[in-house]
Order: structure tokens, then sequence, then C-alpha cells
């Protein structure tokens, strides 16, 4: 039936896989030979429901807000800035460590000490 396998699920198993990515695998055969290799998704998520406005908010040009109708229906969570963030390629990333500058009277201070 399937190349010397007798079921999905057995074919499932051999690979150390779940039946249903295998069934998911076989339902999109045709998009999975289709596509470039070094992609890794077929989905590449849902669109941004105001593209303008998340441009607008990337390059700090936000003055229109009266442009977009039901914006306050919109869910500005964590969840929202987590996908704005990977989208744009953007990090929340800070120093831990500053070096310290040297006192001008260094070697003052090395004397007294």
């Amino acid at each position: 039936m399937f190349g010397g396998y007798t079921s999905k699920r057995n074919i499932a198993e051999t690979f150390n896989i779940e039946p249903k990515q295998l069934r998911y695998w076989i339902r999109k055969k045709e998009q999975l030979l289709s596509v470039r290799p070094h992609i890794k998704r077929l989905n590449i998520g849902a669109k941004p429901r105001y593209p303008i406005l998340e441009d607008e908010l990337l390059h700090g040009r936000i003055q229109f807000i009266a442009l977009y109708p039901n914006i306050s229906e919109c869910k500005w969570g964590e969840k929202w800035l987590a996908g704005f963030m990977r989208h744009y390629k953007l990090s929340n990333r800070r120093r831990t460590t500053v070096s310290q500058r040297l006192p001008d009277d260094l070697i003052e201070k090395q004397q007294e000490f």
C-alpha cells in the first residue's frame, strides 16, 4: 500500500512522527514539492490588521489615529507586541554591564591607598 508499509500509522511509528503530521504532508504534497528548499513554513502567519499603522509605529510617525476605524477594538497585548517586534526584527535588549571610567585623580588615590 505505502511502499511496503501497511498503514500510515506504521509509517509514522517507523519515522517517529505523529500520524497527523504524515497526513498533513500527504495532503500538502504539491505545495511542499514546489516550495524553495530554504523555506521552513508554508504559512507565514496572519497579516497585520493595520499595516500602515504598524509602519507609522515603527518609524515614530504616529499622528493620525482617527484614520483607523475600530482601532479601539484591537487587542494591543503582549502577544501582539511580540509579533510586531519579531516581524520587524526589533529587540528589547540593553547592556547589562557598563565599564567604569577611571577617575581623573587615579594616581593620587593609588598613592594615598
